[in-house]
């Protein structure tokens, strides 16, 4: 029983608190962009003059939060056996090449923080994690994952997975079902990611009737019934295009294809690699 851990998230928050930011706008300051954002609204001027500036910390202190935070985290996972820790690399990502109707995460636009890239190397370096390369983390987890594993993560999207799951932060252990990865899955496809970029069918969102419709379908067939028709509904005779490409960019990588790619593609062989050989650089 392995226990694989999403650690990328908790990177980014890491440097992202160490990078003192503030958000200004003509010699006004505010630590929480949303704050800064209603304040503003609230006197009728434009959010869109925000300025983020940062003023990072030094590495020492970076290096001993860092530290804390993460020996914490593992101490929090002693129950647990062969602890494997994940970060993104930097050797590309299949789906910046399959989104061509909206180019994918296009819409994050902020910098990195300034010690991002100096954290994760030091979590490799001293805490034998793993980088993925050409897949997300989150396809990771899927594709490694065995029965009786644990994911570990605070990501949405991985509860597409059936299986055992852990989230460090409400520190709550859940099991997600066959049946309940599917619905979490055409849920995903039916509102899109506007975090990632991906548009999905306008006006469903997460109280929408149609995710309570999914959440009372037993299979798989009639959640793909229900998203073909909501999809023709919306882009006509273009559906295909814009239903499978969704699929594709919100779908992680596992062993069960969706009927989406099933019905939809002619080669759906990428799927089917092993890519267990293929996502690990050697530490």
């Amino acid at each position: 029983m392995a226990t694989l851990v999403d650690y990328d998230s908790a990177i980014y928050a890491i440097a992202s608190a160490c990078d003192n930011a503030t958000w200004n706008y003509r010699g006004r300051s505010w630590e929480s962009k949303a704050i800064a954002i209603k304040a503003l609204e609230a006197e009728g001027k434009d959010s869109k003059e925000l300025v983020r500036v940062t003023n990072p910390e030094p590495w020492d202190k970076v290096k001993y939060t860092l530290e804390k935070y993460t020996d914490d985290f593992i101490n929090s996972l002693e129950d647990m056996f062969d602890v494997t820790i994940l970060v993104s690399g930097d050797k590309g990502n299949f789906r910046y090449d399959i989104a061509t109707i909206f180019p994918y995460k296009a819409n994050r636009i902020q910098e990195l923080p300034h010690h991002f890239h100096a954290i994760k190397d030091y979590v490799v370096e001293h805490y034998e994690a793993k980088r993925v390369y050409h897949v997300e983390v989150d396809d990771a987890l899927g594709i490694l994952y065995k029965e009786g594993d644990t994911l570990v993560h605070i990501d949405k999207d991985l509860d597409q997975f059936p299986g055992l799951h852990y989230n460090p932060t409400t520190k709550k252990k859940y099991e997600v079902s066959e049946r309940e990865g599917l619905v979490n899955l055409y849920s995903q496809l039916l509102m899109g990611d506007p975090t990632d970029n991906i548009v999905g069918i306008y006006g469903i969102g997460k109280s929408s009737s149609y995710l309570k419709k999914l959440k009372e379908m037993e299979t798989e067939g009639e959640m793909f019934e229900l998203a073909r028709e909501l999809y023709y509904s919306r882009y006509g005779s273009y559906f295909p295009t814009f239903m499978l490409e969704n699929m594709r960019l919100v779908y992680l990588i596992q062993k069960h294809i969706p009927l989406v790619i099933h019905n939809l593609m002619d080669d759906y062989s990428f799927y089917t690699q092993n890519w267990k050989e293929k996502i690990f650089i050697e530490t």
